[in-house]
């Protein structure tokens, strides 16, 4: 367990994760812009739009409730508008996570299928 107290000894988690989220919220909108997953909640096919500002490795993963990777897609020095469909249509019910992976960041994004 970690103590994050300011220098008047009082609680600031609060503040250090304005600090987190804004240095993420930096990062993603330098590199990664127009970030779209529709529909969300889906049946089975999820559209997911992106652009990249520069030359990165991408990778796409959903991950299943118990860690399983059941989509992944490569990209390898990508630059540039993406889209794609990623269809689950064989796959349980359920909540997902889209990680969209780059050489300088990850980006998570909950995926629902009904």
């Amino acid at each position: 367990v970690v103590e994050a107290l300011d220098m008047y000894g009082c609680d600031a988690r609060e503040e250090i994760q304005v600090f987190v989220d804004t240095c993420v919220n930096s990062l993603t909108d330098n590199i990664l812009t127009k970030i779209e997953v529709y529909p969300n909640p889906s049946q089975n096919v999820f559209n997911v739009n992106f652009n990249i500002s520069q030359d990165q490795n991408v990778q796409l993963r959903v991950v299943n409730s118990i860690g399983e990777v059941v989509f992944t897609e490569y990209l390898k020095n990508y630059i540039g508008q993406y889209s794609t469909k990623i269809i689950l249509d064989n796959h349980s019910k359920g909540i997902y996570l889209l990680q969209i992976i780059t050489d300088k960041l990850i980006v998570n994004k909950k995926l629902i299928l009904q």
